[in-house]
């Protein structure tokens, strides 16, 4: 249990660390593409309801990709968002996703005891606005986790349990560099996080989308990276970026205004 208080949930998660055991990483459910594309909307409905009044924030990875290319091959799978690193933009997130029992987590480590095994264990430990934000290269891996009723959190990875965190701060040369050192990922160009809408309530909350690009530039440091290059997915994901690019090439610059309209024909 991760309550400081099960009496009293408001009081907030304990700052201990919190180790979790993932059998079914490695599974993704039996659903058509259709029923993805289905749970993804739902999802980015509830996204949009917590953070959507908020700019500076982008979906990325997996969700992203499914977006523009109109495909949905998996998702038991991280919700990846890029934002700015700035105090009162995580406060906001923080404060919100809290009411939906997501609480922001510092992932400590992820292993597993031999290559095929089908368990993966993660320590995970709470960490606080303040760090988050003040420190840029210690505190990586910050994901929004979800709890459930018994103070337990779900060790099942799926859009609406995980939430990754792609922090980016300016330096003193005013250049946008992703804080992720774990990637490597270094400068960011501005117009891969352009002002563009992929979803939208009727209360006109609303959620931006990275430049498909941006993510081909992740994805591009995971693959010459030993630890993600074997990876099926990302290889998978990588030749879905290509192929759309190659069938979409006016894709290679910023993203079409009509964007948003198109994929919701």
């Amino acid at each position: 249990m991760v309550w400081r208080d099960p009496i009293d949930k408001k009081q907030g998660v304990a700052p201990l660390n919190y180790s979790i055991l993932n059998n079914t990483y490695k599974i993704d459910p039996a659903k058509t593409p259709y029923e993805r594309k289905k749970d993804l909307h739902d999802w980015l409905e509830n996204l949009a309801k917590m953070w959507g009044s908020k700019n500076e924030w982008w979906i990325s990875g997996a969700i992203a990709l499914s977006m523009i290319t109109n495909t949905y091959p998996r998702t038991n799978t991280n919700t990846d968002i890029a934002l700015i690193r700035k105090k009162d933009l995580l406060e906001h997130m923080v404060k919100q996703a809290e009411e939906y029992n997501l609480f922001l987590f510092r992932r400590l480590r992820s292993y597993k005891i031999s290559k095929n095994d089908p368990i993966k264990y993660e320590v995970y430990r709470p960490i606080s606005i303040e760090d988050a934000i003040n420190d840029y290269w210690k505190n990586r891996n910050l994901q929004f986790c979800s709890v459930d009723n018994y103070g337990n959190i779900i060790p099942e990875n799926s859009i609406d349990t995980r939430i990754k965190l792609y922090l980016h701060h300016t330096n003193k040369h005013n250049k946008l560099i992703s804080s992720e050192k774990n990637l490597n990922i270094g400068e960011i160009n501005p117009r891969y996080l352009p002002n563009q809408t992929i979803y939208e309530t009727n209360d006109n909350k609303k959620i931006l989308i990275v430049n498909i690009n941006y993510i081909r530039h992740i994805k591009e440091k995971m693959l010459s990276n030993w630890r993600w290059s074997k990876n099926p997915k990302h290889q998978q994901d990588m030749e879905r970026i290509l192929l759309f690019l190659n069938e979409h090439p006016a894709y290679s610059s910023p993203l079409p205004e009509n964007l948003a309209e198109k994929l919701a024909t």
